[in-house]
């Protein structure tokens, strides 16, 4: 049976054609949207900290989050963290959260040395007048190698990957504030003295297809 080489090339043709939709479309469209704020790796040492100003990292539109998105973020990182012996180490007490990073008051992102645990906290309103900063805890966190943890908050529902896997799932009782006025990383006599690259924040919360290429 001989091969009809014009079929063929038109079958591969059409397939390529199909990959390049799909790049544009979706993965090149999804990468020009992540938003760098460590690349690193950087060591956060006791004199380190970064300050951003969320709408000077979106200058090209008014609000911070992507329109017609979805309320929320994802936030990407990957993190060393020491396993250091008392509190020595720090300028700080070491029975202390040590900022990784804080988006004006949720989320806040730390790290417990004393106790070992990654802790997020978010903040919804029960009123106009009455806020509640329920907490997370990622206990049992491999110390002294790179572990990759991704952060999606969308509307009032909250999950927390580590290495790929989904460790911590939750829904608050209201939406989750966000606010972008100042985003820090790291703190000054502060830090967890870890060290953290490829930190990346996405103006909305990712879908299962987008997840999967994180």
């Amino acid at each position: 049976m001989e091969l009809d080489f014009a079929k063929v090339i038109a079958v591969l043709f059409l397939i390529l054609l199909i990959v390049i939709v799909f790049y544009n479309k979706f993965y090149k469209g999804f990468k020009q949207k992540e938003i760098t704020l460590v690349k690193g790796p950087i060591k956060f040492t006791e004199d380190y900290e970064k300050q951003f100003n969320g709408q000077d990292l979106v200058p090209t539109r008014n609000t911070f989050l992507e329109p017609d998105k979805g309320h929320g973020i994802t936030l990407v990182w990957e993190m060393n963290i020491p396993n250091t012996d008392g509190s020595r180490h720090y300028k700080s007490s070491f029975n202390k959260l040590k900022n990784i990073i804080t988006i004006g008051e949720s989320p806040q992102i730390y790290y417990h040395p004393k106790k070992g645990y990654v802790s997020f906290i978010f903040k919804y309103l029960d009123n106009p007048f009455y806020s509640h900063f329920p907490e997370i805890k990622l206990e049992n966190i491999p110390l002294q190698k790179w572990n990759k943890y991704i952060l999606i908050i969308d509307n009032r529902h909250i999950r927390v990957y580590l290495n790929g896997n989904l460790v911590k799932s939750t829904s608050l009782p209201n939406v989750v504030i966000l606010n972008f006025d100042t985003i820090r990383v790291g703190k000054i006599n502060n830090n967890f003295l870890g060290v953290v690259k490829n930190m990346k924040i996405f103006p909305y919360p990712v879908s299962n297809q987008e997840l999967t290429t994180l």
